[in-house]
């Protein structure tokens, strides 16, 4: 009867395993839907009123924001505290390199002055202060490369076609590393723009997931005797927490005679 149940057990494990896995490939199809429903949630705003171009990667600001959430905090602060206004042309720190800004004030660019760009080491939030201005966006994967990466500007050009956007004092902008952006397009009539840039720095690896120390409890429990063992969803819990943790979706009983 004991080699039964360890039997039983051993299958119970394996169909444990093999449901958390599908689980898990099936929650990743939502976790874009699910960092959607957070930006327009406005948690992360903490009081800011401008709006968020709708052009900004809702994944990509859910996961860098849960991975680094006191440095946004910071950069959301001084967005939201600072008299924009009257604030002088010039640089700021926040907080060290891992997040600063700089104020310009001064005209805008003709579209063929103007120039594709993306960085790695750091997120741009642009947000024009006074005046408006046109900015493109693209994937960087539908760009051409003009000027490979350099480390030291931190900073690639490319060339190509993209969506404009027009940049008015009512909404900012964010660009990942991902994102191509073409900043700084004039708009008819506005000859000066005042604008703030704040670098975030990127976080790089992000989501530890602790789904085997999890299956190394269940597989425990199951072979512990009588007790109501739970499987796994591998499902984040909260997808925005600077790592994965997991919950639930069914139950049963076990018994090792």
């Amino acid at each position: 009867m004991k080699q039964l149940a360890a039997y039983k057990n051993i299958a119970l494990l394996t169909v444990l395993l093999l449901v958390a896995g599908i689980v898990n490939a099936q929650q990743q199809e939502l976790t874009t839907k699910s960092a959607k429903t957070w930006v327009k949630s406005r948690i992360w705003a903490n009081g800011l009123k401008l709006k968020l171009n709708s052009s900004t990667n809702n994944l990509e600001f859910a996961k860098q924001y849960a991975a680094n959430k006191a440095v946004w905090d910071k950069a959301f602060e001084f967005l939201r505290e600072r008299n924009l206004d009257q604030i002088a042309p010039g640089k700021y720190p926040i907080d060290g390199d891992n997040v600063y800004a700089s104020v310009t004030e001064g005209p805008s660019k003709e579209f063929e002055q103007s120039a594709w760009e993306s960085h790695q080491n750091y997120i741009d939030l642009q947000y024009v202060i006074k005046g408006k201005e046109k900015i493109g966006v693209a994937p960087i994967e539908s760009l051409t490369v003009t000027k490979p990466y350099d480390p030291a500007k931190d900073g690639a050009n490319y060339s190509g076609e993209g969506k404009c956007y027009t940049a008015t004092p009512d909404e900012f902008f964010l660009f990942f590393p991902s994102d191509g952006h073409r900043p700084n397009i004039k708009v008819d009539g506005y000859d000066k723009v005042k604008k703030l840039v704040i670098k975030i720095k990127v976080v790089k690896q992000i989501f530890s997931c602790h789904c085997e120390e999890e299956r190394q409890k269940q597989s425990h429990a199951i072979q512990s005797g009588p007790a109501s063992v739970r499987l796994p969803r591998y499902a984040r819990n909260d997808i925005f927490s600077p790592t994965y943790t997991c919950t639930v979706f069914t139950s049963f009983r076990t018994s090792n005679p």
